[in-house]
């Protein structure tokens, strides 16, 4: 799988949210990514719950570590096989801040 090792940063007004799409996860551009694979996001603070999202229309479920710094987000349906991807996050921290605009990223799954 190739990686993209930038972390994207947003700076809000109050605090900043710095999203890093973890070393198990799916980083912008990766290929050959399996059709069951998480999405596993780290934050730099803790951030406001989400339960549900959807990656080009495909719903995956989204659990959270114990303190909301990391979110995995887990296809409930697999992805099709040897096609490309769009995924987006837009999050708040605890004090309601939210990113300024979605963090968009794309990856290709296996054949």
């Amino acid at each position: 799988m190739k990686t993209d090792l930038k972390a994207p940063t947003w700076a809000t007004i109050v605090g900043v949210i710095v999203v890093i799409l973890g070393a198990l996860g799916i980083f912008n551009g990766a290929q050959d990514v399996a059709l069951d694979a998480p999405i596993i996001i780290n934050y730099s603070e803790p951030i406001m719950a989400f339960e549900f999202g959807l990656i080009d229309g495909r719903p995956v479920s989204v659990t959270f570590n114990s303190d909301y710094t990391t979110a995995t987000l887990q296809p409930t349906v697999p992805f099709e096989p040897g096609r490309p991807y769009e995924a987006r996050i837009k999050s708040k921290d605890l004090a309601g801040n939210e990113m300024p605009q979605a963090y968009v990223w794309t990856f290709s799954t296996r054949q």
